[in-house]
């Protein structure tokens, strides 16, 4: 205002990181598994707990590779169909801005396609950007290795020994958007 500007852009970007990955299981389970979220932590190594409470809400804590401090922040699911998609966010105030939905799709026969997109916005504007993108590459990582162990996990009712588990990773697509105040997007 002090400038004579209506509005200043946000020079905060969101960053979109997808996957997706085939489960030789059928979407009814596969779903219900993924939708009791105090399950997540089995196969997210990041994870340390989720607490479903009441009305959609839960309480997220998780320790991310080279970060020192511990995470905590409260999201609650905004869409819902059962048995194929999950959307959420994190509410007001949080300490880690993130957004996202997971499809779920029959894929042939006893087989489910998962897609995934995880969205967050750094901490600490510009600033915080900047470190994002740095660690951008190793979340994309992460969320793949997860969803790695996950399918195996549902095949298997065990958790791979080595994440990276052989004959798997053709089966499954990561990729990175980033999205702007003004709409564009762009492929990473």
């Amino acid at each position: 205002t002090a400038i004579g500007k209506q509005r200043l852009p946000d020079p905060v970007q969101n960053i979109n990181i997808r996957s997706t990955i085939t489960v030789n299981k059928p979407r009814e389970v596969v779903y219900a598994f993924w939708r009791k979220l105090e399950n997540l932590p089995l196969f997210m190594k990041h994870l340390q707990s989720v607490e479903e409470r009441e009305g959609g809400q839960s309480h997220w804590v998780a320790q991310f590779p080279g970060f020192p401090a511990i995470l905590s922040w409260d999201a609650e699911i905004v869409k819902e169909e059962e048995g194929s998609f999950l959307g959420w966010n994190s509410l007001p105030g949080s300490v880690l801005d993130n957004a996202g939905k997971v499809e779920f799709r029959d894929a042939g026969e006893g087989q489910t396609e998962i897609q995934a997109v995880i969205t967050y916005r750094a901490p600490l504007g510009p600033a915080g950007e900047s470190i994002a993108r740095l660690f951008t590459p190793m979340f994309k990582d992460m969320l793949r290795e997860e969803l790695l162990s996950f399918g195996y996990f549902m095949e298997t009712g065990n958790l791979p020994a080595d994440s990276s588990q052989p004959g798997r990773r053709n089966r499954h697509k990561t990729h990175f958007t980033k999205h702007t105040s003004n709409g564009k997007e762009s492929e990473w």
